[in-house]
């Protein structure tokens, strides 16, 4: 006859447990406490760097504290650590919990201008923008874009205005870029999609038809704008549509993306900056094609005649 065996699991006293909850509310304090001065008590966030190297921090502050509070099972209830706080710490923590929500949409917002910064640099890579003019065209404060100006100098990627490291930038952009939104739909045309008076910028693998003829067009994808998207929904299911994964993406996102779009062959195509970043991002053989268009834009930029618009000015 076969006996189970048990393994016994010796228990757990609770002394251990109260110093383990004491250990982890002293963890949350510190860093509480930390956040609440990157936020608040720093002196250098009066001016605009200060801005953005606090908002930096503080969500990686943010990060580090979720990271202890969803780690933990044994963790105390949220009001145990807050009374174990002395009050300063209670009360710095309350105020940056009522900030965190406005600085992350701040982050949002740094984020969509450093992409503006970049499709600007881009359109008009031969320094003939002054740093004024980038921030205008980027509609943006001109502190702020000109703290980014002097962070990319600073990295050689630019000289003033000039790029000087387009495959820097591309990669600098790449990085600051927010992920987009968007939706799938399977079409049996999708380009009865284009029949429409809303406005569009088509990308990738069509618009790199357009322009170069390396990829095979399997998708349409199309950059609308944010307020539109009930409006294309709606187009495309009249036009026979189903919703789901397939071969027409309408990606909503910053309006700046249709900055420097222009025309081929009846149809609004993204400026070429914009779709070198959406084929970079879809990898693969469509990495290649925006290896491709980006030599052709780097020897652009050298180039003195006059040229269509779409081209570096």
């Amino acid at each position: 006859m076969l006996v189970e065996k048990t393994q016994t699991v010796p228990p757990v006293s609770k002394k251990k447990v109260e110093d383990r909850q004491a250990e982890l509310g002293k963890q949350s304090g510190l860093l509480t406490r930390n956040l609440a001065e990157t936020i608040l008590d720093t002196p250098a966030i009066r001016g605009m760097q200060g801005v953005i190297d606090a908002q930096d921090a503080l969500i990686k502050k943010l990060n580090d504290l979720n990271k202890i509070l969803m780690g933990n099972s044994s963790m105390p209830a949220a009001g145990t650590i807050h009374g174990e706080m002395d009050a300063p710490v209670k009360d710095s923590w309350k105020r940056a919990v009522r900030h965190s929500g406005a600085i992350a949409d701040k982050q949002v917002t740094r984020t969509n201008i450093k992409g503006r910064v970049a499709r600007v640099l881009f359109n008009a890579p031969r320094g003939k923008l002054t740093k004024y003019g980038v921030a205008k065209r980027a509609e943006s404060g001109y502190p702020w874009v000109k703290t980014i100006l002097q962070r990319l100098e600073g990295d050689g990627i630019i000289r003033g205005t000039q790029v000087i490291d387009f495959r820097g930038l591309m990669k600098w952009w790449r990085l600051h870029q927010p992920s987009p939104k968007y939706r799938d739909y399977l079409m049996r045309r999708p380009l009865k999609a284009l029949d429409t008076k809303l406005d569009y910028a088509l990308t990738s693998y069509y618009a790199e038809d357009k322009i170069q003829g390396y990829l095979f067009t399997s998708s349409l994808e199309l950059h609308i704008r944010e307020s539109d998207k009930r409006f294309w929904h709606e187009l495309v299911m009249k036009k026979g549509a189903s919703a789901g994964k397939g071969d027409v993406r309408l990606i909503s996102g910053d309006e700046h993306v249709f900055y420097g779009s222009f025309m081929v062959d009846g149809v609004r195509l993204a400026s070429i900056p914009q779709i070198m970043l959406d084929l970079y991002d879809l990898g693969g053989a469509a990495h290649e094609a925006a290896d491709m268009i980006m030599e052709k834009w780097e020897k652009e930029a050298t180039v003195t005649e006059p040229r269509p618009p779409h081209y570096p000015q």
